[in-house]
Protein backbone atom coordinates (compact mmCIF):
# COMPACT_ATOMS: atom_id res chain seq x y z
CA UNK A 1 0.00 0.00 0.00
CA UNK A 2 2.72 2.31 1.24
CA UNK A 3 4.00 2.28 -2.19
CA UNK A 4 0.66 3.17 -4.43
CA UNK A 5 0.64 6.17 -1.87
CA UNK A 6 4.29 7.03 -3.08
CA UNK A 7 3.82 6.20 -6.42
CA UNK A 8 0.44 8.86 -6.51
CA UNK A 9 2.61 11.23 -4.81
CA UNK A 10 5.51 11.13 -7.67
CA UNK A 11 2.65 11.43 -10.01
CA UNK A 12 1.49 14.14 -8.35
CA UNK A 13 4.52 16.09 -7.82
CA UNK A 14 5.41 15.12 -11.85
CA UNK A 15 2.09 17.09 -12.93
CA UNK A 16 2.71 19.70 -10.38
CA UNK A 17 5.68 20.24 -11.95
CA UNK A 18 4.87 20.18 -15.59
CA UNK A 19 2.28 22.71 -14.55
CA UNK A 20 4.76 24.89 -13.08
CA UNK A 21 7.18 24.61 -15.80
CA UNK A 22 4.59 25.68 -18.54
CA UNK A 23 3.91 28.53 -16.52
CA UNK A 24 7.32 29.67 -16.75
CA UNK A 25 8.78 28.34 -19.84
CA UNK A 26 5.78 29.29 -21.62
CA UNK A 27 6.15 33.36 -21.06
CA UNK A 28 9.63 32.97 -21.38
CA UNK A 29 9.36 31.49 -24.84
CA UNK A 30 7.20 33.90 -26.17
CA UNK A 31 9.53 36.85 -25.34
CA UNK A 32 12.56 35.62 -26.45
CA UNK A 33 10.87 35.45 -29.71
CA UNK A 34 8.95 38.69 -29.45
CA UNK A 35 12.65 40.09 -28.70
CA UNK A 36 14.36 37.84 -31.64
CA UNK A 37 11.85 38.96 -34.02
CA UNK A 38 12.25 42.73 -32.90
CA UNK A 39 16.41 42.85 -33.22
CA UNK A 40 16.42 40.75 -36.37
CA UNK A 41 17.57 43.84 -38.50
CA UNK A 42 19.80 44.72 -36.20
CA UNK A 43 21.63 40.97 -35.79
CA UNK A 44 21.60 40.34 -39.10
CA UNK A 45 22.39 43.45 -41.26
CA UNK A 46 24.18 45.70 -39.26
CA UNK A 47 25.89 42.66 -36.62
CA UNK A 48 25.66 43.97 -33.51
CA UNK A 49 25.77 47.31 -32.95
CA UNK A 50 25.76 49.27 -29.87
CA UNK A 51 21.92 50.22 -30.17
CA UNK A 52 21.51 46.44 -29.22
CA UNK A 53 23.47 46.55 -26.18
CA UNK A 54 21.82 49.75 -25.04
CA UNK A 55 18.26 48.35 -25.35
CA UNK A 56 19.85 45.02 -23.46
CA UNK A 57 21.27 47.00 -20.51
CA UNK A 58 17.94 49.08 -20.17
CA UNK A 59 15.41 46.18 -20.10
CA UNK A 60 17.40 44.72 -17.12
CA UNK A 61 17.01 47.68 -15.47
CA UNK A 62 13.56 47.90 -16.21
CA UNK A 63 13.16 44.03 -15.03
CA UNK A 64 15.45 45.38 -11.55
CA UNK A 65 12.93 48.75 -11.24
CA UNK A 66 9.98 46.36 -11.39
CA UNK A 67 11.36 44.03 -9.01
CA UNK A 68 11.66 46.79 -6.41
CA UNK A 69 8.88 48.63 -7.23
CA UNK A 70 6.78 45.10 -6.64
CA UNK A 71 8.45 45.07 -3.06
CA UNK A 72 6.91 48.81 -2.52
CA UNK A 73 3.43 47.52 -4.08
CA UNK A 74 3.54 44.43 -1.42
CA UNK A 75 3.42 47.67 1.43
CA UNK A 76 1.83 50.36 -0.29
CA UNK A 77 -0.68 48.65 -2.35
CA UNK A 78 -3.93 51.48 -1.85
CA UNK A 79 -1.13 53.40 -2.83
CA UNK A 80 0.62 51.39 -5.29
CA UNK A 81 -3.19 51.27 -7.58
CA UNK A 82 -3.53 54.95 -7.53
CA UNK A 83 -0.56 55.68 -8.87
CA UNK A 84 -1.01 52.45 -11.25
CA UNK A 85 -4.17 53.45 -11.99
CA UNK A 86 -3.46 57.15 -13.30
CA UNK A 87 -0.28 55.88 -15.06
CA UNK A 88 -2.29 53.73 -17.48
CA UNK A 89 -4.68 56.82 -18.31
CA UNK A 90 -1.62 58.86 -18.80
CA UNK A 91 -0.48 55.79 -21.42
CA UNK A 92 -3.82 55.71 -23.11
CA UNK A 93 -4.13 59.61 -23.63
CA UNK A 94 -0.38 59.67 -25.02
CA UNK A 95 -0.91 57.14 -27.21
CA UNK A 96 -4.13 58.69 -28.44
CA UNK A 97 -1.97 62.06 -29.40
CA UNK A 98 1.05 60.04 -30.91
CA UNK A 99 -2.13 58.26 -33.38
CA UNK A 100 -3.84 61.58 -33.93
CA UNK A 101 -0.65 63.70 -34.69
CA UNK A 102 0.52 60.97 -37.09
CA UNK A 103 -2.94 60.95 -38.09
CA UNK A 104 -2.34 56.99 -38.44
CA UNK A 105 -2.88 54.18 -36.37
CA UNK A 106 -0.77 50.90 -36.23
CA UNK A 107 -0.22 47.88 -34.76
CA UNK A 108 2.33 49.70 -32.20
CA UNK A 109 -0.49 52.22 -31.45
CA UNK A 110 -3.03 49.44 -30.18
CA UNK A 111 -0.30 47.81 -28.25
CA UNK A 112 -0.04 51.12 -26.47
CA UNK A 113 -3.62 51.54 -25.90
CA UNK A 114 -4.20 47.77 -24.54
CA UNK A 115 -1.25 48.45 -22.18
CA UNK A 116 -2.16 51.47 -20.73
CA UNK A 117 -6.30 49.81 -20.45
CA UNK A 118 -4.34 47.15 -18.79
CA UNK A 119 -2.66 49.23 -16.19
CA UNK A 120 -5.98 50.65 -15.74
CA UNK A 121 -8.05 47.47 -14.68
CA UNK A 122 -4.53 46.35 -12.92
CA UNK A 123 -4.71 49.91 -10.72
CA UNK A 124 -8.28 49.49 -9.89
CA UNK A 125 -7.51 45.37 -9.03
CA UNK A 126 -4.78 46.82 -6.21
CA UNK A 127 -7.15 50.18 -4.96
CA UNK A 128 -10.13 47.16 -4.20
CA UNK A 129 -7.20 45.04 -2.47
CA UNK A 130 -5.71 47.49 -0.50
CA UNK A 131 -8.78 48.86 0.60
CA UNK A 132 -9.58 45.03 1.58
CA UNK A 133 -6.19 44.87 3.40
CA UNK A 134 -6.97 48.40 4.93
CA UNK A 135 -10.45 47.54 6.04
CA UNK A 136 -8.73 44.27 7.72
CA UNK A 137 -5.85 45.55 9.65
CA UNK A 138 -8.70 48.28 11.46
CA UNK A 139 -10.76 45.16 12.34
Amino acid sequence: MDSIKVLFKKIKETVFLKKYMLHIFLPLTICSIFLGWESREILIYNEIEPIFWKALIITLLIIIFGFVTYLIRLQYRLSYGIIEFFAGIMSVYIAIIACLRKGSFIYYDSLAILGGFYIIVRGMDNIKQGIEDLLKKSD
